[in-house]
């Protein structure tokens, strides 16, 4: 491993935590020890700006983001910003630019995107976060395992990367601007994501990292070979191939149990059988 990745390792194993509601929370990990970053208000502000004419020219754009937003809200994912803490420290504050995009395959189902790799005075938040070493099983080994036995399933973990909390510290590094209730005749006000980011450029590293804490942790309850299954996940799918149905049966029943125990839920269970 590279010094760098060692460094996301520390980092990931010293910052960990297993919370009550069984999500695992992380916190981002930086290259510096003391980050500062300019003030990229302006930027979020100029391109929300951009958003507002599009959410105006298309009434369905308009309701599908305000619908995920919401859920997302609702869910805990985000949060809006304590007006107390609104004033931080100089340098502790990065805004996220967002927009929505729909699925090619589902054309009903929009996804909202924050552009972690967007630049300003020539510096973006994923130029300053440890991407970690690749915890990714390989897609050759995994074909060919999945391959060895007669009873194949496949599944996926819901939204992987949104499972995992990132530490109430640094999540003013995530803070977004949003029109309350999607009401675009108010002003916008701040809020901020509480967990890891698709497109996060250290996100795939923390979300493999707490999985296989999930698989370590869990072990001893649920068996070796629950754990091993876990262990090598291709990002949020899980390939796996067995002698027979009572043998898949048992495994799929234990891996999602110890999915849930790390807060990580298995779905969209798919088999030969």
């Amino acid at each position: 491993m590279s010094q760098e990745d060692r460094e996301f390792l520390r980092k990931a194993e010293e910052g960990i935590h297993h919370r009550e509601d069984l999500q695992y929370e992380m916190p981002l990990p930086f290259r510096e020890e003391n980050i500062q970053l300019p003030d990229n208000c302006p930027q979020a502000v100029q391109r929300l700006a951009g958003l507002k004419k599009r959410l105006q020219a298309n009434d369905k754009y308009h309701a599908d983001y305000v619908n995920f937003m919401a859920d997302t809200i609702d869910k805990g994912h985000a949060r809006k910003v304590d007006s107390g803490k609104l004033v931080t420290q100089k340098g502790k504050v990065w805004y996220l630019p967002h927009h929505g995009i729909y699925h090619p395959k589902k054309p009903s189902s929009i996804c909202l995107v924050f552009d972690c790799s967007a630049r300003y005075q020539g510096e973006s938040l994923n130029d300053h976060l440890l991407q970690g070493s690749d915890l990714t099983s390989k897609l050759t080994g995994m074909l060919t395992r999945f391959r060895q036995e007669k009873v194949a399933f496949m599944a996926d973990v819901e939204k992987m990367f949104y499972r995992v909390k990132v530490k109430e510290e640094d999540q003013d590094f995530l803070r977004f601007l949003w029109w309350p209730n999607g009401d675009l005749a108010v002003e916008p006000e701040e809020y901020c994501m509480t967990v890891h980011l698709f497109g996060g450029g250290s996100s795939l590293g923390c979300s493999n990292f707490a999985l296989k804490c999930t698989a370590g942790d869990s072990e001893a309850e649920f068996g070796v070979k629950a754990a091993e299954t876990l262990k090598n996940f291709y990002v949020d799918d899980i390939l796996k191939s067995v002698p027979t149905k009572e043998d898949a049966i048992e495994l799929v029943h234990n891996v999602k149990k110890m999915c849930a125990k790390g807060g990580f839920n298995l779905t969209k269970f798919v088999s030969n059988s």
